[in-house]
Order: structure tokens, then C-alpha cells, then sequence
């Protein structure tokens, strides 16, 4: 057979036949099965390898979850999800309900590794200063109306990452309720 490669030169093949491919893959199997037992099995274990596989256990999985449920997830087992904190990825709670409006807030009762800011009281229009603005701007400003407000507005706590001190949530005194903002889900 010819060939004509990318120069135009004409290159001729030489016919191998079957058999003699045969033999030429089996001498060739032969040499790598010589270097393979030269060379570390891959298959068989040394002593370190032994030693790690000691404390392996393929249930692992399953005992974290179930410490998890026991300690972490209060009340129904079926929620939105876990949150980790988004500065550093430490989980700040196992167990929280999405918000009905605001896809990237939640709110929990149990949060973990965080801390709470008790000596800073936040009231809510503090917290939604922005709405309060546009309040004040469409009905006029009133001190009256505001002192009634912030008497009857919710009482906050700010809430912390305890590992990277990110602010992440604000605790509701009254109802003692967790509102994280600052999180991402599982």
C-alpha cells in the first residue's frame, strides 16, 4: 500500500500480518509484566498504608449525621437547610427556615459558633433605616410618631462569627430568634 503524507511523498507500509502482530504484542505484554515485578505492586499494602487504614470506617458518614440530628437539629428534621458562615465556611447552624420574600435570609431558634453582641440594643428602623427614610419623607417627619415607634419597634442583639468575627445575623430579644443574612446554605 502507498500513502501520501502532508510533503507529497509517496511513503510505502509494510503488511503486518495478524499472527505476527500477535506475537509482537505478547512479547511486549511480557516485557511490562517483567517491569511490573521489578517495580512496588500497587495492589499489595505496605505497613504505613496499614497503619491509616486501622482507623478508616466506612460508617463514619453515617454516625456525623446522626451526632448532627441529636445535638444540632431540634424539633422536625426536615429544614431548608444548614448555614455556614461566608467570611470563613464554619457551620453557624444546623437547622433554619428561608425567608417567605428574601431568598439569601433565614431565621432560626439554635445557632452555633457564633457571639452575640448583648451590650449594642439595635431597634428595628435602625436596622431598615432605608424604609424608614422614605417613610418619613412621604408622611413628614413627626418626633412623636418616631418615639411611639421605636417604643413598639423589635429589639436586636448584632450576631458574630466567632472564627472570623463576620457579621452575620441579628438575634431578636423578644422572641429570641436568630435572622441570618450574611450566610450560605448547604
Amino acid at each position: 500500500m502507498n500513502f501520501i503524507n502532508d510533503n507529497n511523498k509517496c511513503i510505502k507500509k509494510e503488511r503486518i500480518e495478524p499472527n505476527e502482530l500477535k506475537n509482537e504484542v505478547n512479547i511486549e505484554g511480557d516485557q511490562v509484566k517483567q517491569n511490573e515485578q521489578n517495580h512496588d505492586d500497587d495492589d499489595v499494602i505496605n505497613e504505613n498504608e496499614k497503619a491509616v487504614l486501622e482507623f478508616y470506617d466506612e460508617k463514619i458518614d453515617n454516625y456525623d449525621e446522626e451526632y448532627v440530628n441529636k445535638k444540632y437539629r431540634f424539633g422536625t428534621k426536615s429544614c431548608d437547610s444548614s448555614l455556614c458562615c461566608c467570611g470563613c465556611f464554619i457551620p453557624v447552624c444546623y437547622q433554619s427556615q428561608r425567608h417567605e420574600y428574601y431568598v439569601n435570609q433565614y431565621r432560626a431558634l439554635y445557632a452555633i459558633n457564633i457571639r452575640i453582641d448583648e451590650d449594642t440594643i439595635i431597634d428595628e428602623h435602625e436596622i431598615n433605616s432605608k424604609r424608614y427614610e422614605e417613610n418619613d419623607k412621604d408622611h413628614g417627619n413627626n418626633e412623636n410618631k418616631q418615639n411611639n415607634e421605636s417604643d413598639k419597634s423589635l429589639k436586636y442583639h448584632a450576631v458574630f462569627c466567632i472564627n472570623c468575627n463576620n457579621h452575620i445575623a441579628y438575634f431578636e430579644i423578644q422572641e429570641r430568634i436568630f435572622h441570618f443574612f450574611d450566610v450560605l446554605p448547604d
